[in-house]
């Protein structure tokens, strides 16, 4: 079986650290797809899209980026602005804001095609604490940080977190997003163990994203669960994009806290 690979770089926006995911894709290596990771938030730009392309898993080398695009965000208030573009694969905006509440439209226009991709930048949820103790449950002590929100009643919100460490993103095995499919109106914790000792500085960013953006990581969360070695054909996370493009872009709201283990 053929399997071909990508990397979804995420860009670093401010206090929004970057990291790599390794997702597995079934693609003819005749027809390379366009891969887009963009994003924008309530935080103060620039917001960047990255765009590069797949190729075939035997081929050495980084991922084309691609350079020749146009690139729009329209916000449905009426206001677009073209990024510009830094000829790496990286556009970039220079006076866009992201408000929550509003709705962004991605236009890329490329090699005779347009892809499209919606975004719902929803309201913020802030991080009400963070508390951390040691868990004797097992069969030894594990030190256990608890992060705390309070989820707004009757509205369908959906959420991803990073931890850092001394200021540097936490490696996961798969991206860490919560529905609020149980906890709707309530206090929702988040418990995390992986990789803390005394001494750590540890900072929670919770990310309001929508409903499309979840599924997107959801559905990546399973390829990323699957062996490597498989007889079932592997998937394409569901994407947001159009046009057969791969990757997401999104607009979320960010809010942070931190704690000093002592």
């Amino acid at each position: 079986m053929k399997q071909k690979i990508f990397f979804l770089g995420l860009a670093a926006l401010l206090i929004f650290s970057s990291c790599q995911k390794v997702i597995t894709i079934d693609l003819n290596k005749t027809n390379p797809q366009l891969v887009v990771d963009g994003q924008i938030t309530d935080q103060p730009g620039p917001y960047i899209v990255k765009l590069t392309e797949t190729t075939d898993f035997f081929t050495p080398g980084a991922y084309p980026q691609i350079k020749g695009a146009i690139v729009t965000i329209t916000d449905l208030q009426g206001i677009t602005e073209t990024l510009q573009n830094m000829d790496n694969g990286t556009y970039q905006t220079a006076k866009l804001s992201g408000t929550p509440g509003h709705t962004y439209v991605l236009n890329i226009s490329y090699g005779g095609k347009s892809y499209t991709a919606t975004s719902s930048m929803p309201m913020p949820v802030d991080i009400d604490s963070m508390t951390y103790g040691w868990d004797l449950s097992g069969r030894r002590p594990r030190l256990t940080l608890h992060g705390y929100f309070t989820d707004p009643q009757g509205i369908n919100n959906y959420y991803r977190m990073h931890f850092l460490r001394n200021d540097s993103l936490m490696d996961s095995s798969n991206f860490l997003i919560y529905s609020d499919d149980k906890v709707d109106g309530k206090q929702a914790v988040i418990n995390y163990r992986r990789g803390i000792n005394i001494g750590d500085s540890i900072t929670l960013q919770l990310m309001c994203i929508d409903k499309g953006v979840y599924d997107f990581y959801r559905t990546a969360n399973d390829i990323l669960g699957r062996s490597q070695i498989t007889s079932a054909a592997p998937s394409n996370p569901l994407s947001n994009m159009s046009a057969g493009a791969v990757g997401c872009f999104t607009a979320y709201t960010i809010r942070q806290k931190k704690i000093l283990l002592q």
